[in-house]
């Protein structure tokens, strides 16, 4: 099973929850990063972080707190993505 981090808490990936009054659900409005990962370790991730930030900004979306890194690097463990190649998702609405 995957799992996924929703505003920095791990949950499995089996049944997502978006709340119907979500900006993203409602209008499309939304923003993602899409980060390499290579034997456990995310690629460029100064760099991805950076413009989803920037993005958000200029989307006015309100990111929550999140330890980014941490939250990251649960999500590489959890997922087992130490050995090899994977990707990241990162989507904020």
């Amino acid at each position: 099973m995957t799992h996924i981090s929703v505003n920095g808490i791990l949950k499995p990936s089996k049944n997502p929850i978006i709340l119907s009054e979500n900006k993203g659900f409602q209008y499309g409005i939304g923003l993602f990063e899409t980060i390499r990962c290579q034997d456990g370790y995310p690629l460029y991730l100064t760099e991805h972080l950076k413009r989803l930030y920037n993005s958000a900004e200029t989307l006015s979306i309100r990111l929550h707190s999140v330890e980014w890194e941490t939250a990251i690097n649960q999500l590489i463990k959890i997922n087992n993505l130490l050995d090899g190649i994977g990707k990241l998702k990162i989507i904020c609405t």
